[in-house]
């Protein structure tokens, strides 16, 4: 039996992912923005540092014997000098913000690629959903979490290393010891604030999914759908309580984090307050001393209020690039996540015409699981025979369909095409050979066109036919831009809103346009009624002529004109033959078609009454 196989996620180091991202911003937007970083940097370290300096600039040229002339020249010039650096700081903090931004949004181009390439079994697993989930959350939870927030951060270390450098070369120049009680209390801050930070990521995860249930709470009670149920079974109460509960919790637990971040804050003020104390005192003392004259008291009252700055960013920064590398690291397992699997032999080649498919002993069962949802499936589609695939709800034909689709691979038996092991074949060329219409009919937000066409360039005579063949043509042609309509409003206000009826009409030419050798019908029609339902298997069978066609339903409207009718009952095939033979046989099948034939005949006979009443 096969088994499948789930591997953790490799480590990487901090470098390692800081090289996997930068790979990916450097083909979205190019190199450049490693330029405007070392800009940024220069211009972050000296704007500040120019800054600070000019009040003791100012005081050393006024008890200097510089004329008044040159000295208003030279403060001129150094508010000049301020300003044209303050403006050059924003213009490149604002390329950078845009870089970072738009490389962001160039990183969602290989997370969207794999997610359409990627194995569907493995996509459609709780660990896959729980990877798309990660890898999401790196791309698209802005700028303060994910491959972003944790690219800008390097650039912050370097700037704020320079600073703090800076800063430190002129503290240790006046005072070693005042350098190393600086140097210890900005520490002191520093680990305060990476305690609120890490108690803030130790959260995060409780108020995202708080934060989920909100939303989706939400998102239930205000939709219109529901509206007819609340009313009417008075449940305005229930939901608020409910909201209001969950808000509560919500409430209390960032109250909790504040009265931290408080308590935390007005510690860091105090032991600011004491450092000060201190530091001035010093300053001051010397200067009466003579050992510094007042510029140079000045410089140092600048150095001492940008100190601890420099370094608890510095600290911050290395938080935010430890907390992020984790989300990095769990975007890159995604995309290592559900490959297809690469074994199949590139040379086979399935011939153009009809398909004999067989299903030898197979059996299936989901990842995790401990029963199969399939048993020992022996089944033989012959090259152009209707097989109707029936049984109630939930007992495995959906399952059976993916299997034989190759969206699952079997955990037991194999499974065959043309007398050539599935595997073997490329998944790209084994997917072209089906056309399938699943009971979860999907228009998109395109033209009607490519719906019917499943591509951005469709062969319109070829679209035009299919939508004749299929029904819906009179209703296409009605439009005013006829097949180039947009449908749904997800993208356009002027799309169109087909009925469930023309809908399935739509499938319908969606099938006829792939004109694929096998046709399979996974319930695409459950929602409609049981006539209704019958005449649009009528329809799609018209056209399974020189096809091999799998009919599934849990009705068995499907069943009067397919050459062999399949039972699935408990993830088996419990009775195989034709209508005829299987009511013969007086088993489940029979039991369920009599059941259905009632309301099959209740419903064509109140047809029949309300055409002659008309």
């Amino acid at each position: 039996m096969k088994q499948k196989t789930h591997t953790s996620p490799p480590p990487h180091s901090i470098w390692n992912n800081y090289q996997f991202a930068s790979r990916i911003y450097h083909e979205g937007i190019g190199k450049r923005y490693h330029l405007h970083d070392v800009i940024a940097i220069l211009l972050g370290a000296l704007s500040p540092f120019i800054a600070m300096a000019f009040p003791s600039f100012a005081v050393s040229l006024l008890q200097s014997d510089t004329p008044i002339e040159f000295i208003v020249v030279l403060i001129i010039g150094y508010v000049l000098l301020m300003k044209g650096l303050s403006v050059a700081k924003a213009y490149i903090d604002n390329i950078q913000l845009m870089n970072y931004f738009f490389g962001r949004i160039k990183a969602a181009d290989p997370m969207r690629q794999h997610l359409l390439n990627m194995n569907f079994e493995a996509l459609e697993s709780k660990e896959g959903q729980e990877k798309v989930r990660a890898a999401d959350e790196c791309i698209y939870h802005g700028n303060e979490r994910g491959i972003e927030a944790f690219l800008v951060q390097f650039p912050k270390v370097v700037l704020n290393t320079l600073g703090f450098s800076l800063y430190s070369f002129i503290v240790i120049k006046i005072n070693i010891w005042l350098f190393a009680f600086m140097f210890f209390t900005a520490v002191a801050f520093s680990v305060l604030s990476l305690m609120q930070g890490g108690y803030w990521n130790k959260i995060y995860k409780r108020f995202t999914g708080l934060y989920m249930r909100r939303k989706k709470s939400f998102q239930e009670t205000m939709a219109a759908e529901a509206r007819g149920d609340i009313i009417l079974y008075q449940m305005k109460d229930w939901l608020c309580r409910k909201l209001y509960d969950i808000a509560d919790t919500y409430e209390k637990v960032f109250r909790k984090y504040y009265k931290l971040e408080t308590q935390t804050n007005l510690l860091i003020l105090f032991i600011n307050f004491l450092r000060d104390g201190v530091v001035y005192y010093v300053l001051i003392r010397q200067m009466i001393l003579g050992q510094i004259n007042v510029s140079s008291l000045l410089l140092m009252i600048g150095v001492v209020a940008g100190y601890g700055t420099w370094m608890q960013q510095l600290l911050n920064a290395l938080q935010e690039i430890s907390a992020n590398t984790h989300t990095v690291t769990q975007f890159r397992d995604f995309l290592d996540y559900g490959n297809e699997p690469d074994n199949a032999i590139k040379e086979i080649q399935l011939d153009k015409g009809v398909h004999e498919i067989k299903l030898e002993n197979v059996s299936y069962r989901y990842y995790g699981a401990t029963e199969n949802v399939i048993s020992g499936v022996t089944l033989t589609i012959k090259a152009g025979e209707k097989v109707a695939l029936v049984g109630a709800n939930g007992a495995g034909k959906t399952t059976l369909v993916k299997l034989i689709c190759g969206l699952y691979q079997p955990t037991g038996g194999r499974i065959t095409i043309n007398g050539i092991d599935t595997t073997k074949i490329s998944r790209e060329q084994y997917y072209k050979a089906f056309s399938v219409v699943f009971q979860d009919l999907k228009v998109y937000a395109a033209t009607i066109a490519q719906n019917v066409s499943c591509t951005l360039v469709p062969n319109r005579d070829i679209v035009n036919e299919s939508l004749r063949k299929a029904g819906l043509w009179e209703k296409i042609a009605s439009l005013s831009n006829g097949i180039d309509s947009d449908l749904t409003h997800n993208l356009s206000e002027k799309g169109v809103l087909l009925s469930g009826g023309e809908t399935q009409k739509l499938m319908l030419a969606r099938a006829i346009y792939q004109d694929s050798p096998i046709l399979i019908l996974d319930e695409p029609t459950a929602a409609l009624d049981p006539i209704a339902e019958s005449e649009m298997y009528e329809a799609y069978s018209a056209f399974t002529t020189g096809k091999t066609s799998l009919f599934i339903s849990h009705r068995l409207s499907s069943t009067r004109f397919c050459d062999k009718v399949c039972f699935m009952k408990d993830g088996k095939l419990s009775e195989i033959g034709t209508h005829d033979t299987l009511l013969e046989l007086k088993g489940d099948y029979a039991q369920m078609f009599m059941v259905q034939s009632q309301y099959y005949k209740e419903s064509f006979d109140l047809k029949k009454e309300v055409l002659n009443d008309v």
